[in-house]
């Protein structure tokens, strides 16, 4: 724990700390974290110590990376050589397109390595890695090789998924009339009410039996307006239940088949 700006004339530094113990217990905290490692400094003049009275004369924050080397155990890994790679999240870049963003479990990735992408609710999609981005501190580099441990960034040429993919694009693109220059830009190039038909789609061919529509038309055009409202009464026409929430008496009164005043 880093209690952070005690070169304030104010600082606080020994009841901070008793308020952080005190948050642990309300947590429900284990031995583990009571025992926690406290240091003070200032992040922004750029030192850390062990105490508040620990002169702070050249001394940098050499003693909180050598408490992150002494606490902080190293990225847990898996056994074995195959490559496993847990995706937690996808990025985008205007460059390179989408990125696979997660931690490597198990073995390594090289550059131009065959890899099989396993989803839930999908069948297995045979891929190539074309690049890894390896993040460091705040800063990503491109690197050959991603160890078991890391965090990286992969992009993958993975031809059938992206062609399905950009079908999908595609079709939606056309189904809900958003004008955009290709499937592939990103949303923040489009417009209030393109941007708005953008969640629609995205939201309406989920398949989902309940669709929750908060303010579904603030602050886009009269065109798109109606557009979103065929498309909320479309979903209640095929069955789907509809919770509207809106300011506009108006569409309330033109889309529910009930009413309910919430105070």
């Amino acid at each position: 724990v880093f209690i952070n700006k005690i070169d304030r004339l104010n600082a606080r530094p020994y009841e901070m700390r008793d308020v952080v113990l005190e948050l642990f217990l309300d947590l429900e905290a284990n031995d583990d974290q009571f025992d926690a490692t406290f240091l003070y400094g200032s992040a922004k003049d750029g030192f850390a110590v062990n105490s508040p009275e620990d002169s702070i004369e050249n001394t940098g924050i050499t003693s909180l990376f050598d408490a992150i080397l002494t606490n902080v155990p190293p990225p847990r890994v898996e056994a074995g050589d195959e490559f496993q790679m847990l995706v937690s999240n996808i990025d985008w870049s205007d460059y390179v397109g989408r990125i696979a963003i997660g931690k490597i479990l198990s073995g390594q990735a090289n550059l131009g390595d065959a890899v099989w992408c396993l989803r839930k609710d999908a069948p297995p999609q045979r891929a190539k890695i074309t690049k890894i981005f390896e993040y460091a501190s705040l800063a990503t580099s491109e690197v050959r090789q991603g160890i078991a441990g890391n965090i990286v960034g992969r992009l993958d040429g993975g031809e059938a998924q992206h062609e399905a993919s950009d079908d999908e694009a595609e079709r939606l693109v056309a189904d809900y009339d958003i004008r955009t220059e290709s499937s592939r830009a990103p949303a923040r190039s489009l417009s209030g009410g393109n941007k708005q038909k953008v969640i629609t789609a995205r939201e309406l061919s989920r398949g989902a039996r309940l669709l929750v529509a908060s303010q579904p038309t603030r602050g886009i055009d009269v065109g798109s307006i109606e557009f979103v409202h065929q498309q909320i009464v479309g979903q209640r026409d095929n069955g789907v239940a509809v919770l509207l929430i809106s300011a506009e008496l108006d569409e309330i009164l033109s889309l529910s088949d009930r009413i309910g005043v919430i105070f």
